[in-house]
């Protein structure tokens, strides 16, 4: 079904109710597209270059009184990752696909079990988001999409002796998809206006909205929240002159092991490498200094950093990455702390950067959503128009290599939203490295808005997952909660599904995360709740586990197979049953 928007002329959404992933009795899910043409999305745009956006969702609603429920929407990271794979993962979505990336289970720590969640594709190019059809090859090896002039397949059919797929995609013209993250707010600002407002299946009585996001959501959510709720005040103030725009009532944040302000938690990663709360030396004294001293000196990682943002308050203000100087200077920034202050642990340690009990690169949750994805009878279910992919090059190498967005995302966004009175968790899992809770804990205790104070001067205390359970410790001062969630990596919510799912709800209905029980909304007597408890958690201390043991699958090769494997795939020497290869065995 497709509706022009009545609001936006030339806008309109098209979708179709699902039946797959959710498939609790009762409970509705809808998938489709946002269609917002250039005019409308000029501002998110390279001035010149217009494209249409046509953005996929996937909505599914409460399984408990979704009429009353509010709404999350979920950004996975990257840069350049499709979110709607956290909808089948493991990482608190619906259900879990199964290894036959054919069939699912119900996920029973699902965020949707008292809030609508809407998963949103985004930048363009990401997922099942497009500009324009176009037909290409994928390489799975790379990631790498190349257009192509027509195909001799039309489905992203499995050759078992090709490491090349064929099939329909975005573009990928790099000038197709955001820049920043300040292009990236714009589009969704948009995308939301009309979602939120013409949406014929968002029926909830409770207008609230909250954004949450992993990873790269640490510079997506609080960049993205801060536009909405700027582009807010101006709409009370009168002061936009966007026709038909109407306030988008943010109520709350969440980070799930997310990145964000290097200059805060670039530090981070030598001491994490080097001293961790696993007793894992990833790196030895002397790369630990050189990478310290890396970080400090003149010249050196925080030097360069803000050596960009600040000829960025200048001359690219919006963090639109429309200025080629501040671009380089930003990348050269970028450059520079990933591979001499992030990098030794990556090079030197042999480990996963996602998980230290994992050897590099293996990553948790497995990735058989990949190929479910990718079954023909999933995207006739979907209704999508181009294949899947979980990856978006074309993306990513924008933010990092094309802008330097991350070293332009200071905490500034993160101390506005808390200012507004925006409740904001933090949740990180402490086996990660990539954003590690030392890093996300220092965002937390650098926050600078009306009450740090009062934050910082609260303790930990364990988080009760159930009768006989404590998934972590959290401090808490009101709705501003920092959670360390132990004996879990980059994806948090993956490894510790009860005890995130309970923290996403007490966190959205107002209860203290560390119980569920004592209200976080300021009493009659002008308290507000603080938790109690040591300064520190670094004294807890815990064992590695034995890694997961991993099979060869083929949609996710370069994570999940060795060289030999690797090069039978790419000589066409390897079997593959089942979408995995038992030739070579390792």
């Amino acid at each position: 079904m497709t509706f022009p928007s009545q609001l936006f002329p030339g806008a309109s959404i098209s979708y179709k109710k699902t039946h797959v992933c959710e498939t609790t009795p009762g409970v509705r899910s809808f998938s489709g597209y946002v269609h917002l043409p250039s005019d409308i999305i000029a501002d998110s745009q390279i001035p010149g270059q217009p494209y249409d956006l046509n953005t996929f969702f996937w909505y599914f609603e409460a399984r408990n009184s979704p009429l009353d429920a509010p709404t999350t929407i979920y950004f996975a990271g990257g840069p350049g990752d499709s979110s709607v794979s956290a909808a089948l993962d493991g990482e608190a979505g619906p259900c879990v696909v199964q290894d036959d990336s054919n069939t699912t289970v119900l996920n029973p720590w699902s965020w949707n079990a008292h809030s609508n969640v809407l998963y949103i594709d985004q930048p363009n190019m990401v997922g099942f988001s497009y500009d324009t059809v176009t037909n290409g090859s994928l390489d799975l090896l790379s990631g790498n999409i190349t257009p192509i002039e027509s195909l001799e397949q039309s489905n992203m059919s499995v050759n078992q002796n090709q490491t090349t797929i064929f099939g329909n995609f975005s573009s990928q013209n790099p000038n197709n998809t955001a820049l920043s993250c300040g292009q990236g707010a714009r589009a969704i600002w948009h995308f939301a206006q009309l979602w939120f407002q013409e949406f014929p299946e968002y029926k909830t009585k409770n207008e609230k909205i909250n954004i949450w996001g992993n990873s790269y959501g640490g510079y997506y959510v609080p960049a993205y929240g801060a536009f909405i709720e700027q582009q807010n005040l101006k709409i009370a103030n009168n002061s936009l002159e966007v026709a038909n725009a109407t306030i988008l009532p943010l109520d709350a944040i969440g980070l799930t092991n997310a990145c964000l302000d290097v200059v805060v938690i670039g530090e981070s990663y030598p001491i994490y490498a080097y001293n961790n709360t696993y007793g894992l030396q990833g790196i030895n004294q002397t790369v630990f200094e050189d990478a310290v001293n890396n970080f400090t000196k003149p010249g050196g990682c925080v030097d360069l950093t803000n050596q960009c943002r600040e000829l960025g308050a200048i001359s690219d203000p919006d963090e639109l990455g429309l200025n080629s100087t501040v671009n380089q200077l930003c990348v050269d920034a970028f450059e520079y702390c990933f591979a001499f202050v992030q990098g030794a642990f990556l090079e030197l340690s042999g480990l996963s950067a996602f998980d230290i009990s994992l050897p590099s690169p293996e990553q948790y949750p497995f990735e058989y959503f990949v190929g479910y994805l990718n079954q023909p009878w999933v995207q006739e279910a979907l209704g999508v128009k181009v294949n899947y992919t979980q990856d978006s090059i074309a993306s990513a190498d924008n933010f990092e290599f094309g802008t330097g967005d991350t070293q332009r995302r200071s905490i500034s966004d993160l101390n506005f939203l808390l200012s507004q009175g925006i409740k904001v968790s933090m949740i990180y899992g402490d086996r990660d490295y990539r954003c590690n809770w030392l890093g996300g804990e220092a965002i937390s205790l650098n926050a600078s808005y009306p009450d740090a104070t009062n934050f910082r001067a609260s303790g930990y205390e364990n988080i009760t997952t159930n009768e006989t359970y404590t998934g972590g410790v959290v401090r808490q001062y009101g709705n501003f909660s920092f959670s360390r969630v132990f004996e879990s990596g980059h994806t948090v919510q993956a490894y510790q599904p009860e005890t995130v799912s309970r923290i996403f709800d007490r966190a959205l209905f107002n209860k203290d995360i560390a119980t569920g029980k004592v209200s976080t909304l300021p009493q009659r007597n002008g308290s507000i709740y603080r938790s109690e408890g040591p300064q520190s958690s670094f004294w807890i201390k815990n064992t590695l586990p034995d890694p997961i043991p991993f099979r060869c699958y083929f949609w996710s090769y370069n994570t999940t197979c060795t060289e030999n494997q690797v090069t039978a795939l790419m000589n066409g020497t390897a079997v593959i049953q089942d979408l995995f290869v038992i030739d070579p065995p390792n």
